[in-house]
């Protein structure tokens, strides 16, 4: 997912524009509020009709297909770690190579995935809700705090939905940011191959429909978060420390990354 997204993102005019005014807005508004208790609700109101879906999946026309069988276990192959991986190999890769640009989008894929995969383990080891295949016709079962003691009970929300998501945010946003106006047709690619992985954990049978909704929520709003707030901070400590080493003054060294300049 990850180096698809970067792919896309390298494909762009050679000179991006990476702008945005210095806000002292607050991040977080009353419209995040309402579409996240929106979605919640929805994810909520969902319970009503995941043990249906899951009938359905368990279904021997889509268990024995041999084409979604495959496509499921090869898109499972997205998750949160390997993500992670991905997105470290190529900020390394951006910052060995100097291509600032790189760096830049491949670290903050990487926070968004991490910011969101820590969130949703405390939530889901919380919460305790058991998976499909342990309780099948029981979609509001839960367990609480047994999801930090075992995996049977993390299905809500789903981290595969969030990573994946995370991801087609922030790539998303940041070329959006930096090639205004341009390559409109790659959002919606990068959040359908976010989709794929996140359909096969319900093919899988490791998750109910809603703990995917919420997941892909999760992911997408701490992606655009993330990116936000480092492109309108620039200079900030984090972008600082992850993203570049620059010469000081006096000839000594200084963690100054990458250094935003708008």
């Amino acid at each position: 997912m990850l180096l698809l997204s970067l792919n896309l993102a390298a494909t762009a005019a050679a000179q991006p524009s990476d702008t945005a005014g210095v806000s002292s807005d607050p991040l977080f508004t009353r419209r995040d509020a309402a579409w996240a208790g929106a979605l919640i609700l929805t994810s909520v109101a969902l319970f009503q009709i995941d043990e249906r879906v899951d009938r359905w999946v368990r279904g021997d026309d889509i268990q024995d297909n041999d084409l979604i069988r495959r496509a499921s276990r090869t898109a499972n192959l997205a998750t949160d770690d390997r993500v992670m991986l991905t997105g470290g190999i190529l900020y390394l890769t951006g910052r060995l190579t100097k291509k600032r640009h790189l760096a830049d989008i491949a670290f903050h894929a990487t926070e968004a995935v991490f910011v969101s995969s820590t969130l949703l383990t405390l939530v889901r080891g919380t919460i305790g809700r058991t998976r499909p295949y342990v309780t099948p016709d029981d979609p509001t079962n839960f367990d609480a705090f047994q999801g930090f003691k075992q995996f049977e009970n993390r299905s809500f929300p789903s981290i595969h939905a969030s990573a994946n998501f995370a991801v087609a945010a922030v790539v998303s946003s940041e070329m959006k940011r930096r090639w205004p106006g341009r390559m409109g047709w790659v959002p919606p690619i990068l959040y359908t191959t976010a989709a794929l992985p996140t359909a096969s954990r319900l093919y899988l049978r490791r998750h109910w429909m809603s703990d995917l909704v919420l997941g892909a929520f999760v992911g997408i709003m701490t992606g655009r978060k993330i990116e936000q707030y480092h492109h309108t901070h620039p200079g900030n400590k984090i972008d600082k420390f992850f993203l570049g080493v620059e010469p000081g003054p006096d000839g000594s060294t200084r963690l100054i990354l990458f250094e935003h300049r708008f």
